[in-house]
């Protein structure tokens, strides 16, 4: 059911509304006039850098058209051409819906500046659904894409933005009566900084501990390969040490003692190496867990393999791929 308040109730509503909004009102019509004061001085003195921010400040607050045409023609006076274009504009419309006579000044100065009108134009080509266009900070409608845009002379920055990231920036230079123009070919420069795709399962490119941790862990490895191939030409010698022509009850010929000494020397060397390597691998895994990663789009790169060789007395590890 549609609901009305009674007269009264409605007329102390709108009193209320207005004892709030009052005060407000006129806190800002009182520094908006400040402003406009502090800005005339500084266009006296011909400060026009310091009195432009101030006039643009002081319309913000109130929308008079006396600050706007005291704003289009400061930034006349410091050169920002298609600022004042953009506000001599403005002016026109305003003073025309109010019947201000100052119409016709405004539009005079406004079509003065048309042939000093500086343009930047962004060919933009294979437009993206994820990103987007900043000029000067300044998000940029896909429809403005390839439309001569009025600009002030100078410098501006041109961005390529996915979402709060800049993925690309072109920087170009835009002259009075001139038209700038910046190629964007939005497709090239996604490929060339691919979006990062969550729980893709794949690793960016390591870190330094990252890397280090794969370092030692392969190592790691390689010394328990290799201690086990001491351990296995220890058991060679010593069972070549207990065949009957070397020694028979604890009798050795020389050459069954060095071969029981070699035994015992590979089984010692073993050993130790063999705790070494694990030991090596346990702390290269725990750097490779504790690195800070990140998912990263799949990547073409050749598996990791491990591979090993082994002969009586010697042994090794072979890494083929990339980490």
């Amino acid at each position: 059911m549609k609901r009305c308040l009674p007269p009264a109730a409605a007329l102390v509503a709108l009193s209320v509304i207005a004892t709030i909004a009052g005060p407000a009102r006129a806190d800002d019509n009182a520094a908006a006039e400040a402003l406009f004061q502090q800005a005339k001085t500084l266009t006296e003195q011909q400060r026009y850098d310091e009195a432009c921010p101030k006039f643009a400040a002081s319309y913000k607050l109130d929308k008079a058209l006396g600050t706007l045409l005291n704003l289009a023609d400061c930034e006349e006076h410091i050169n920002h051409v298609a600022s004042a274009w953009a506000h001599w504009g403005e002016a026109v419309e305003l003073a025309q819906k109010s019947g201000d006579a100052r119409a016709a000044f405004a539009s005079g100065h406004r079509d003065a500046l048309v042939k000093r009108l500086p343009t930047l134009v962004l060919d933009v080509t294979a437009p993206s659904s994820t990103l987007e266009v900043y000029r000067d900070g300044v998000k940029i409608d896909p429809a403005a894409y390839g439309v001569p845009l009025p600009s002030d002379p100078g410098g501006h920055v041109v961005t390529v933005r996915r979402g709060a990231e800049v993925i690309a920036e072109r920087r170009v230079v835009v002259r009075e009566g001139e038209t700038g123009s910046v190629p964007l070919d939005l497709a090239a420069i996604e490929r060339a900084a691919p979006a990062v795709v969550a729980g893709s399962g794949y690793e960016a490119p390591p870190s330094g501990l990252r890397t280090g941790g794969f370092v030692l862990t392969g190592v790691g490895l390689a010394t328990v390969l290799a201690a086990g191939g001491l351990e296995i030409a220890a058991i060679i010698n010593k069972s070549a040490a207990d065949a009957p022509d070397s020694c028979v009850a604890n009798h050795c010929t020389p050459a069954g003692i060095v071969t029981a000494r070699r035994a015992n020397t590979f089984a010692t060397a073993g050993q130790w190496i063999g705790i070494g390597g694990i030991l090596m691998t346990a702390v290269g895994v725990s750097l490779i867990i504790a690195s800070p990663s990140r998912k990263a789009p799949p990547r073409a790169a050749p598996p990791v393999t491990v591979g090993g060789w082994l002969v009586p007395g010697s042994g090794g590890v072979t890494l083929e791929g990339a980490l």
